[in-house]
């Protein structure tokens, strides 16, 4: 409880300061509930927000039985030794719980600070040229430095909060808070995911794993099951602000809400490598429990979001070829920011430094025999709903 606390009610003077030079002029309002004392300030804030927008989204959709479970999940927030969240079966009950990743939030929050600058804003929107965007990088060595120092931090103790503290300037800054909230959507959205997937029903595969030192049931590792979950985070990060399509900001969410997959899937990709590293002097002998490659989720999820744009709009006014090209500039940023991290990181392992014993680190590994490869799992998107949508 009181490292919770200290995470999120300490602030300096000089921050709060900077925050209300650039306009804030709120409140910090992280106060526990009394009746709950061990709860995380994220169960009482982000995350009821979280759900409320991507619930609100689907139901104007009118897909609430085809993308909603029955009954929403309870979600909490625990360490989890992962990068991610997972979610567990109630045992003897339909239920289910989602439990996050305890630093996730904080890490999405200061990974997207760190890229949000390498991104401008002009009258058009968001600059999406590649060239550009390395330029701004090279020229920002701020952004290269906070994004090394909140990597390190989660990797060392397993606490990005433990980080530096600071303020970046309002275009940043907007950038950088729709950035985290589109991950966090895809997070949420992709446990939705397995739960109407039926991932952990009766006859489905299932592993055991140890949360707050209670063996619990959570769903079974498998690329399928992954991508289709990737796939179901994709289209309720979509559906979430596509119903603002006719506004300015409208177009500008759901740019942002889809290119949440993309920031995620850096996030877990920048912190195998990180940890990887910072263990064994090598970046791609592990990773941080087991998931497919980055590069193999976006292949699918780009993939699919051409055809659900196509599907789900059916009027043009929508296409996916702004949202891959934000994509890329993410992926790009995050390389880009990571040729930056990576000598700090081999330094600290040369100087005997690892990565904190939370972590759930398993030897990197090669596609499963038998795993739905990446080109099956376009070849077999979740249509049957996109067609009676449009009421073929």
């Amino acid at each position: 409880m009181t490292a919770f606390t200290d995470t999120y009610t300490s602030m300096s003077a000089r921050v709060r300061e900077e925050l209300r030079d650039h306009g804030y002029q709120g409140e910090w309002d992280f106060a526990l509930d009394p009746e709950r004392p061990f709860q995380h300030p994220a169960e009482k804030t982000i995350i009821p927000e979280l759900l409320a927008d991507i619930e609100s989204g689907v139901r104007r959709s009118g897909l609430t039985k085809q993308l909603l479970p029955r009954f929403r999940p309870t979600f909490g927030v625990l360490p989890t030794g992962e990068v991610n969240a997972v979610t567990i079966k109630v045992p003897g009950a339909d239920e289910y719980v989602v439990v996050l990743e305890a630093e996730l939030l904080t890490f999405s929050h200061l990974l997207s600070k760190a890229i949000a600058p390498a991104f401008a804003i002009t009258r058009r929107g968001l600059d999406l040229n590649s060239d550009r965007l390395v330029e701004r990088i090279a020229g920002n060595q701020e952004s290269a430095q906070r994004f090394s120092e909140a990597v390190l931090a989660y990797a060392q103790h397993g606490r990005p909060g433990l980080a530096p503290q600071y303020v970046i300037g309002s275009d940043s800054g907007f950038i950088a808070g729709l950035l985290a909230y589109g991950m966090e959507k895809f997070v949420i959205g992709h446990e939705y995911g397995h739960v109407v997937n039926g991932d952990l029903r009766d006859g489905t595969s299932r592993e055991m794993r140890v949360l707050a030192d209670q063996d619990v049931e959570a769903v079974g590792y498998s690329w399928q099951k992954e991508f289709r979950a990737d796939q179901h985070g994709m289209m309720l990060s979509i559906l979430s602000n596509l119903g603002r399509r006719n506004t300015g900001l409208g177009s500008q969410l759901l740019l942002y809400s889809s290119g949440g997959a993309d920031l995620f899937f850096t996030a877990m990709d920048i912190m195998d490598r990180a940890t990887s590293l910072l263990l064994t002097g090598d970046e791609k002998q592990m990773s941080i429990g087991s998931h497919p490659p980055a590069a193999d989720r976006r292949l699918v999820l780009r993939e699919s979001q051409k055809i659900f744009m196509k599907r789900i709009t059916g009027d043009g006014v929508h296409d996916a070829e702004p949202l891959h090209r934000f994509s890329d500039c993410l992926e790009l940023a995050g390389e880009q920011l990571w040729d930056r991290t990576r000598p700090l990181i081999a330094r600290a392992h040369t100087a005997g430094i690892r990565p904190a014993a939370n972590w759930r680190q398993v030897p990197a590994e090669e596609p499963a025999t038998g795993e739905a490869t990446a080109g099956e799992a376009i070849a077999r998107p979740k249509r049957a709903f996109w067609h009676k949508r449009r009421g073929t």
